[in-house]
């Protein structure tokens, strides 16, 4: 199958789209096309948060690789998940249900940033017990 339009009208097609979002090394990145100068801009495809956060809280959770853990409740615009730096295992955070099958694996030192409304729609199992989470979440 060939291309039987000019190359200019795909310019012209490419040059509309106010956003564009390409796959490069196994990332999407998201571009927008300034409108005074036309050229394309690499823009964040970490959603914006909806006003500026007032206040800044932490809390450490203590893991266990029994059972999965919620997270206490604090109603927050944003949170970042660390994986302590002196634990030696992995820590898997994700939703009711988390296993090592099913959540998202924090190395020791690791860092996960998530936009949730409330940090306890965060669950966690370890790989050893008794490791050590640092929350940090915005309001």
């Amino acid at each position: 199958m060939t291309n039987k339009g000019s190359p200019l009208a795909m310019l012209d097609v490419i040059n509309s789209v106010e956003n564009l979002l390409t796959i490069k090394e196994g990332q999407i990145r998201c571009y927008s096309k300034d409108p005074d100068s036309g050229d394309w801009a690499p823009q964040s495809v970490i959603p914006r948060m909806s006003a500026p956060a007032g206040s800044l809280g932490s809390f450490n959770v203590v893991v266990s690789n029994s059972a999965e853990g919620v997270l206490s409740d604090h109603e927050c615009l944003r949170m970042m998940i660390l994986n302590h730096p002196d634990n030696t295992g992995r820590i898997w955070i994700g939703g009711a249900g988390v296993t090592p099958a099913v959540g998202i694996p924090l190395e020791p030192g690791q860092v996960q940033e998530l936009a949730l409304s409330n940090t306890n729609a965060v669950h966690a199992i370890a790989e050893i017990d008794g490791e050590t989470l640092i929350v940090a979440y915005m309001v």
